[in-house]
């Protein structure tokens, strides 16, 4: 747990983290291995090798698996770091490397959007962390200030939407808060100025609550999602797409009516990293029902087919409306 505290706007804004980071001896060696400087030539080798190498050199230990052998190259690195000729080795492979307890892990570079994802993950769980905070009457410009230098997260401030609510940067906010997650915190800060905040990537950008609505709603849209489905009730697929994209999905009454076994009717569908949008446009097919976004949530509404069918279902539960020929 981090504890944090931010004087008041009369001292000069600084930022207390309690925090530590505790990395182990293999990893704080490699590490250091990495930042040393190597000179390097060969001829006619492949990067594999090459990578293989330079890791004797750099006494690191190096798992290339799945890394393909590539085409020969020549290698010349002159009086540059371990990890820049790593990285640039890795690069001719297009491939990049992490370092996880002491060895050099080669792993496929992501795609634009997987790399969107890593950064959006990694934001949220960084507003995982619990932390203890004190703002007595912090300028709001220094909280987000402060906030960035605990975190280490870009914070952008949309000053359309701080103007709008009639505050400016110097509103002072007064908050202590003992143990909370840093989004609870964020929440409670906002609340204080009437704004909101949506994850873009790996980016905590802050705006009215109106824009950062519509923007949450076109994140879960871009998220990818896995599902694998055969003849699972779509009560079930609907969750697991929640738990995926973080929209919550509805379906009306007269869509489920309109269903053999309602929310226990089976569907079956297999999609593997496909956008959340794909998903939930293609789950409104087997429903026949129109998907309408509102307020973090996707509703699928009965079209007018199905309003009739439960329409005409009501009124044959009644003897002499279904039957007009029938005693009262």
């Amino acid at each position: 747990m981090c504890v944090a505290a931010a004087p008041d706007d009369g001292a000069k804004r600084t930022s207390r983290v309690m925090c530590e980071l505790v990395e182990s001896p293999e990893a704080a060696r490699a590490r250091q291995a990495l930042s040393g400087r190597i000179t390097l030539r060969l001829a006619t080798v492949r990067p594999t090798d090459a990578l293989r190498q330079l890791a004797e050199k750099a006494e690191v230990p190096i798992d290339l698996e799945g890394v393909d052998a590539g085409k020969h190259v020549h290698v010349d690195v002159e009086n540059a770091t371990f990890d820049e000729a790593f990285r640039a080795l890795l690069a001719l492979v297009d491939m990049e490397y992490t370092l996880k307890g002491g060895t050099i892990r080669a792993a496929r570079r992501p795609s634009r959007q997987q790399a969107r994802e890593a950064a959006h993950r990694r934001v949220e769980a960084t507003l995982k962390r619990r932390v203890t905070v004190e703002f007595p009457g912090t300028g709001f410009e220094n909280v987000i200030n402060f906030l960035r230098d605990l975190t280490g997260l870009n914070f952008v401030i949309d000053i359309h939407a701080l103007a709008d609510q009639g505050m400016g940067p110097d509103f002072t906010i007064m908050l202590k808060l003992t143990d909370v997650s840093l989004a609870d915190a964020l929440d409670l800060i906002l609340d204080q100025v009437e704004l909101d905040y949506v994850i873009r990537g790996g980016v905590v950008f802050v705006t009215d609550p109106e824009r950062a609505r519509k923007e949450r709603l076109t994140e879960a849209f871009r998220r990818p999602v896995s599902i694998s489905a055969k003849d699972k009730p779509i009560a079930d697929v609907l969750l697991t797409l929640e738990e995926q994209t973080g929209l919550m999905p509805r379906i009306e009454p007269a869509v489920l009516r309109a269903l053999q076994d309602g929310a226990r009717t089976p569907v079956s569908i297999e999609v593997t990293a496909r956008p959340g949008k794909v998903v939930y446009e293609y789950l409104a097919y087997l429903l026949r029902a129109r998907l309408v976004l509102e307020q973090g949530t996707a509703t699928y509404q009965a079209v007018a087919s199905q309003v009739e069918s439960v329409k005409r279902d009501d009124a044959c539960s009644k003897p002499a409306t279904c039957h007009p020929n029938a005693d009262d």
